[in-house]
């Protein structure tokens, strides 16, 4: 649900509504992204950056 709600999203409450920011974290390394949408949120989370 993960990798369909960061690729589909059209607005920011939906990503408010549906991801969870530890849980994220925590399964980001196993997510299958496009590669731009993996760099734009590891730009703008760092957090990210650190468990990949």
């Amino acid at each position: 649900m993960y990798e369909r709600v960061i690729r589909e999203a059209v607005h920011h409450d939906d990503l408010r509504a549906y991801l969870n920011g530890g849980v994220l974290i925590r399964i980001w390394p196993r997510l299958y992204l496009p590669i731009q949408a993996r760099q734009a949120w590891e730009a703008r989370f760092p957090d990210l950056v650190r468990v990949a």
